[in-house]
């Protein structure tokens, strides 16, 4: 019974958004129109916000970021349309899934659920983008692997090549 309980509350927590997009993409610090969506994004480092609190991912960086599709349409959504360019190089990071990226975090099994509290794995998950198709604003985080100092990337872009078109978000 307990472990019912703790699987209906992860799934709960997954079924949420935990992310919700800004009223307007301009309220992203950087933001990017291209053929049929807008993207807002903030580079946050190594740190996810969700539900309040913060949770440091530390090989990963992290993205949050909006998609508001054009009125209207619905586009298929998928992190493969997506890298991360550090400090102009060539090669450009894939993002991971939200799962692999909490696994990251370890594992510490099965907690004590109380009112409706989540374990960071949970949250980060939950937080995270998956493939998905949008028709309406949707935000959510990227996790791109990258262990390191954030402070060496003098540079980050974000790269969308996708069924919305193609745009450059210069996070930094």
């Amino acid at each position: 019974m307990r472990l019912l309980i703790a699987l209906l509350l992860t799934l709960q927590v997954l079924l949420a958004q935990a992310v919700e997009p800004k009223q307007k993409v301009e309220e992203y610090p950087v933001h990017e129109k291209a053929a049929k969506a807008a993207f807002g994004a903030e580079f946050m480092v190594h740190v996810v916000s969700s539900s309040g609190k913060n949770y440091f991912v530390p090989e990963y960086f992290t993205v949050e970021l909006a998609v508001y599709p054009d009125k209207g349409i619905t586009i298929p959504f998928a992190l493969r349309d997506f890298t991360l360019r550090i400090n102009g190089k060539k090669q450009e990071l894939r993002p991971e899934t939200p799962g692999i990226a909490a696994l990251s975090l370890g594992f510490a099994g099965l907690p004590e659920q109380q009112r409706g509290a989540s374990t960071p794995q949970e949250a980060v998950t939950a937080a995270g983008f998956n493939d998905t198709d949008v028709g309406q604003p949707v935000a959510g985080y990227l996790f791109f692997p990258f262990r390191g100092d954030g402070k060496k990337a003098n540079t980050v872009e974000l790269i969308y090549r996708g069924p919305a078109g193609e745009v450059t978000l210069h996070l930094r």
